[in-house]
C-alpha cells in the first residue's frame, strides 16, 4: 500500500472514529409552555399554509378546505388570535403581508364578475391592518377606510334573486355595500370607530347598525331587523363595535345582559347544536370588554384544549381547541382562532393590537411518560410510554444518572412511543429518571421510578451500591452504573478518540515539516 493510500485509509478511519466520539446532533428543543392560550397559539401558528396551500413552517395564510380559494376571514382571525397572546410576531408579519397583497382580489375591488367591493372583506382587511399597525389608508395601494366611506349605501337595493351576486345589495341607507349579515356592519363600525376623525361612522351608518339590535338586547345575524332573532356570534361582534364606539351605554348594557343570560352555568355558549368554542370565544371576549367577569368561560375554553396526538409537524393536534367537543383538522382552526380571543383577558376587537408580540410561539409541553411500574428490582423489565411526539419520528431513551442509553424507537402515527428495557443489574438502588427525546421534534419528557436491590441470599455479601449525593435525601438521583461489557466498550471508544487526536496531530506536523 502506498503512503498516499495509507493516508487515505487513516483519514477514513479517523473520520469514522471522530463521528463516533462526537456527540450526536439532535433537533433544537422548541419552546414549550403549560399555558393553555400560549399553547393554542403555538398550534395555530403551525397551520398556516404556504404557496402550495398546505401547512408549512413558512405558511402565511389560510384557504378554504380542499380548495385554492383564499380564506381572508380565517387569516385575519388568526392574526387577531396571535395578537391576543402577544406571540408569533413573525407569523403575524407574514400573514398581514399576504392579506395586503391579495386584498384587491379578495374584496373584489376593481375586478371580478361581481360588483365590488364586498365591504365585509374590506372591513376585515382594514381591521387586520389597524391591529398590526399597518396603514389602512394605503394597504395594497388601496385606501380601505375611504373605500368603506365611498361604498356606504345611498339607497335600498335588493336583487330579485338572493343568489344573484351581479347586483349590489344595499339592505338600508347607511349600510355597507354587499352587506349580507349584521357581522359585516359590526366590523365596519368597529373599523371606523377605531380609525376615528373623518372616518368615524356616519349618523346613517349608526342608525342602520343599531336597528339590528333585537328587543331582547341581542343582535340578529340577518342584514335586516325583520323577524329579529338574537344570535350569539352576531351579538359578540356587535358588542365589540359598541365598545369601540364609546357611549351608547343603554344598547351596550342590553347586549351584555343578553349574552350573560345565554351563557351556560358551565361557562360556554351553545351554537350549532352544542357547546361551541368559536361562539364562546367571541362572546367571552365581548363580555370581558364590558368589564364583566369571564373567568368561568376562560376555564371552559381551556378545558377544550386537545391533549392527545402529535404536538409538532404534519397531523399535529395537541394544543388545538376542540370543535363541538372533538378535534377536527379543519374546523379546529376557526375554533382555536376565535376561542383564543376569549381565553386571553382583555383581548377585544375594540382595542386589540399586535404591538409587543414576541417572535415565535411555544407548543404545549409534553406530559410525563407513563411508567409501567413505580418500583422495579435490579435486572427486571421496565416499560415507559411517551406521548405527543411527532408522527413516526425516532425517539431515544436515556436512563439517568449514568447515563445508560435505552436505544431509539419509532413513535406511531399518533406520536406515542413505547420503550421497554431491562434495568441494569448493576444500577444502584434509588430513584432514577428516564428521558425520552424526539429526534426531529426536539421535544423531551421525563419520568422517574424507584430501583430496589435484589434480595441477597443468606451467607453472601451484597454488592456495594453507590450512595445518593450528600444532602439529597430520598429524592436524590442514585448513580446509574455500567455493566462490564458497557465499560469495556466505552474504554475502547475512549482509547480510539485519543488515537484519533494523536494521529491528527502527527499528520498535521508532517505536513508542516
Amino acid at each position: 500500500m502506498t503512503i498516499r493510500h495509507r493516508r487515505t485509509v487513516a483519514v477514513a478511519v479517523a473520520a469514522g472514529l471522530i463521528a463516533l466520539c462526537a456527540p450526536a446532533s439532535a433537533a433544537p428543543a422548541p419552546a414549550t409552555t403549560t399555558n393553555p392560550a400560549a399553547a393554542a397559539a403555538g398550534w395555530l401558528a403551525q397551520q398556516f399554509s404556504d404557496s402550495s396551500n398546505h401547512p408549512a413552517p413558512d405558511g402565511d395564510h389560510f384557504n378554504f378546505p380542499n380548495s385554492t380559494f383564499y380564506w381572508s376571514g380565517l387569516t385575519a382571525s388568526s392574526i387577531f388570535a396571535l395578537a391576543a397572546t402577544k406571540s408569533g410576531g413573525d407569523k403575524i408579519d407574514a400573514a398581514i403581508a399576504f392579506v395586503e397583497s391579495n386584498v384587491a382580489a379578495d374584496a373584489s375591488i376593481g375586478n371580478g364578475p361581481a360588483p365590488g367591493p364586498f365591504d365585509g372583506s374590506v372591513a376585515t382587511a382594514a381591521l387586520a391592518a389597524i391591529v398590526t399597525g399597518a396603514d389602512a389608508t394605503d394597504f395594497g395601494h388601496i385606501d380601505l377606510l375611504k373605500t368603506l366611506k365611498d361604498d356606504e349605501c345611498k339607497a335600498v337595493s335588493f336583487p330579485a334573486d338572493d343568489k344573484d351576486f351581479t347586483t349590489p345589495t344595499c339592505p338600508a341607507v347607511g349600510a355597507g355595500n354587499n352587506t349580507f349579515s349584521s357581522v359585516t356592519e359590526s366590523l365596519i363600525v368597529t373599523v371606523e370607530a377605531r380609525a376615528g376623525g373623518a372616518y368615524a361612522p356616519s349618523a346613517k351608518a349608526l342608525d342602520y347598525f343599531l336597528s339590528l339590535q333585537c328587543a331582547d338586547g341581542g343582535f340578529t345575524v340577518s342584514n335586516v331587523a325583520t323577524g329579529c332573532t338574537s344570535d350569539v356570534d352576531a351579538t359578540g361582534y356587535a358588542t365589540a363595535a359598541l365598545v369601540a364606539l364609546g357611549g351608547h351605554q343603554a344598547e351596550l348594557g342590553q347586549a351584555a345582559a343578553w349574552l350573560r343570560g345565554q351563557r351556560n352555568p358551565g361557562g360556554y355558549w351553545v351554537a350549532q347544536g352544542g357547546p361551541n368554542v368559536d361562539s364562546t370565544g367571541l362572546a367571552a371576549s365581548a363580555l370581558g370588554a364590558t368589564g364583566a367577569d369571564t373567568s368561568i368561560s376562560r376555564a371552559w375554553l381551556a378545558s377544550q384544549q386537545v391533549s392527545t396526538g402529535p404536538t409538532i409537524g404534519a397531523g399535529a393536534s395537541r394544543g388545538a381547541l376542540n370543535f363541538q367537543g372533538a378535534f377536527d383538522a379543519s374546523s379546529s382552526i376557526k375554533a382555536t382562532a376565535d376561542g383564543l380571543l376569549g381565553m386571553v383577558p382583555g383581548a377585544s376587537l375594540a382595542t386589540l393590537t399586535s404591538a409587543g408580540a414576541t417572535r415565535g410561539t411555544a407548543v404545549l409541553a409534553l406530559a410525563a411518560p407513563k411508567i409501567a411500574s413505580g418500583s422495579v428490582v435490579q435486572g427486571a423489565k421496565q416499560t415507559v410510554t411517551g406521548f405527543g411526539f411527532s408522527a413516526k419520528e425516532k425517539v431515544s431513551g436515556v436512563l439517568h444518572s449514568g447515563p445508560v442509553s435505552l436505544g431509539s424507537v419509532s413513535a406511531n402515527a399518533s406520536g406515542t412511543v413505547v420503550v421497554t428495557f431491562t434495568v441494569p443489574a448493576t444500577l444502584a438502588a434509588g430513584r432514577h429518571t428516564v428521558v425520552l427525546t424526539g429526534a426531529t421534534s426536539g421535544l423531551s419528557s421525563t419520568a422517574t421510578f424507584i430501583v430496589t436491590a435484589t434480595a441477597v441470599a443468606p451467607g453472601t455479601t451484597p454488592s456495594p451500591t453507590v450512595p445518593a449525593p450528600a444532602g439529597s435525601g430520598t429524592q436524590g438521583l442514585a448513580n446509574s452504573g455500567l455493566n462490564g461489557q458497557q465499560a469495556l466498550l466505552f474504554a475502547w471508544i475512549g482509547l480510539a478518540c485519543v488515537l484519533v487526536g494523536s494521529g491528527a496531530l502527527y499528520f498535521g506536523r508532517r505536513r508542516r515539516t
